[in-house]
């Protein structure tokens, strides 16, 4: 019997690459390119064992329609009849689950108690991309684009949500203004106002990217300011010194 055929037999019951590798006395390996290669001639098909993958035998649709069982073959549950003696039980045939059934009314109020596990899955996986997106890096470029082309709305992008807000009443309000305004004036101020709104959109996402979250800009330019009058008192002392 060849190597092809001792497979094709293992497979009726599910085989694993080890298991074939032993009944051939080969390496895993060796028996793992026979099996892929008896897959790929259509003769063979994956197939989920437990935890452990094995090559099972491809049956035809024919084949398949045989093993199949027939709904009318299932078991059935005992079903319980009240007598006025008492309660009598049918006896189960051979090969029936002696199991009660259970009450329709139980079995619609169990699933109203459950929680709907797959809508619970899908907000939670929606929050969590969500709040990675949140805590992703911030692009320069992009921070000065947004705030450029859509001044004030597109602060948006990683400014602090208090600031986000004003720039976006702010920017609602500018484009009703310029609305009414000629083109003359409207033009000019509209690109003023993109310059500072894009440099403050580069700036914020300077500042995302330094604190890891939206932060405003008060506090480096508070700490500037500390260093800056440090520095000249430390000037003024040493001037002092060397007019004495």
């Amino acid at each position: 019997m060849s190597h092809d055929e001792r497979l094709l037999a293992l497979s009726r019951d599910g085989v694993s690459v080890a298991r074939a590798a032993d009944a051939l006395g080969v390496s895993e390996a060796e028996a793992k390119r026979a099996l892929s290669r008896l897959q790929s001639e259509g003769k063979l098909e994956l197939d989920l064992e437990g935890d452990e993958i094995v090559y099972r035998e491809k049956l035809s649709a024919a084949e398949r329609r045989i093993l199949v069982v027939p709904k009318e073959a299932a078991p059935k549950p005992v079903v319980k009849a009240k007598a006025k003696s008492g309660e009598i039980a049918k006896k189960p045939r051979e090969g029936e689950d002696e199991r009660d059934e259970e009450p329709e009314e139980k079995a619609e109020a169990k699933k109203k108690k459950e929680p709907s596990t797959g809508i619970i899955a899908k907000v939670k996986g929606t929050i969590a991309e969500v709040r990675r997106r949140e805590a992703a890096p911030r692009s320069l470029l992009i921070g000065v684009g947004a705030g450029a082309l859509v001044p004030g709305i597109g602060l948006v992008y990683a400014a602090p949500w208090k600031v986000a807000g004003l720039g976006v009443a702010g920017g609602v309000v500018m484009f009703w203004i310029l609305s009414y305004l000629p083109f003359v004036i409207a033009g000019p101020l509209f690109a003023v106002l993109a310059v500072g709104s894009g440099v403050l959109g580069g700036l914020y996402a300077w500042k995302f990217n330094k604190e890891g979250k939206r932060a405003p800009l008060g506090d480096d330019a508070g700490k500037l300011k500390k260093k800056a009058d440090t520095i000249r008192t430390i000037a003024a002392h040493l001037k002092d010194d060397d007019d004495d």
